[in-house]
């Protein structure tokens, strides 16, 4: 089983845009949207250099494609393009490796504890020893309680 807190950090290791830009010519959206990249989808596009194709849409979280109508995160991708399982995508974005964790990474469970119905009182146990990391916990929390308010 691989722990919560090391998919983050894989993730964070492999940024989409990053991994889809191995595959396919992408472009910066720039503007307002910066983070964001769009092009050929790596996937179902014929041309993969296409200075045109604004059919794949992604930033370093998640990509989505409109022809396709799929999308997801960097280890969807890597399924999808390879061909391959969840444990080979895994592998061949250079596997997991238990992460300490760090204010990033407990300021993520946060958000991801407030997306489960987590309530925000109860900070897990490998961010609860430290001050630092309850703090970026907490604050992941409550900004994933504004996101959600916001929508």
């Amino acid at each position: 089983m691989i722990s919560d807190d090391a998919l983050i950090a894989l993730k964070d290791r492999n940024p989409v845009y990053e991994i889809a830009g191995a595959y396919v010519t992408l472009r910066s959206k720039g503007g307002r949207q910066r983070g964001k990249y769009v092009g050929p989808c790596p996937i179902c596009s014929d041309d993969p250099h296409s200075k045109d194709a604004m059919r794949f849409e992604c930033d370093a979280n998640k990509w989505v494609c409109a022809v396709c109508a799929d999308g997801g995160d960097v280890i969807r991708l890597v399924c999808k393009r390879e061909g391959i399982d969840f444990r080979a995508a895994v592998d061949r974005l250079g596997g997991v490796r238990e992460e300490a964790p760090t204010p990033a990474l407990a300021n993520k469970a946060g958000i991801r504890a407030f997306r489960a119905g987590e309530p925000l009182g109860d900070v897990p146990a490998p961010y609860n020893a430290d001050d630092a990391l309850r703090v970026a916990w907490v604050i992941g929390w409550t900004a994933g309680r504004r996101r959600a308010e916001a929508r």
